[in-house]
This record gives structure tokens, sequence and C-alpha cells, in this order.
């Protein structure tokens, strides 16, 4: 991950991954959320290999919760009598 791709990630997409983590059940998301976001700040900070493969699958993991909360699974649906 070259040091533009980790700053547009960390600011575009990675505070939506945090407030995400902070709703699930999984201690280590949370942790590892957070984490992140506070090694981030670090200017010269970059992600391990391993870092960086979390990371992606947690993005990933936060865009399907949103999409399926786009697409009404999830939700209570309220009937009007």
């Amino acid at each position: 991950m070259t040091e533009h791709e980790c700053d547009m990630l960390l600011t575009l997409q990675w505070p939506a991954v945090v407030r995400w983590a902070k709703r699930q059940e999984e201690a280590w998301i949370k942790g590892f959320a957070l984490s992140i976001a506070g090694k981030g700040k670090r200017q010269d900070w970059l992600p391990s290999p391993k870092q960086e493969r979390l990371m992606r699958r947690l993005i990933d993991a936060q865009r399907a919760d949103d999409q399926a909360l786009l697409n009404g699974e999830g939700l209570i649906e309220l009937v009007e009598d």
C-alpha cells in the first residue's frame, strides 16, 4: 500500500469502519479499528501487509452491512393500521 492509498483509505473510508466496528459484538474488531485509527494519525505510519488485509476485509464487511440496511434487511418494518 502506498502512502497515498493509506491516506485516502484512512481519511475517506476508515471513519465509517470505526463507527461500524463500535456496533459489533466482537471486541477485537472494535479494538483493531480504533488502533488503526490512532496509528494512522502518525505521519510516517503504514500498515503491515497483515494489517492491510484485515483493514480491507473490515471495509468490505462494513460496506456489506450498510448495503443490507439500504436494502431493508435487518430493519423493523412499520405497518400502519
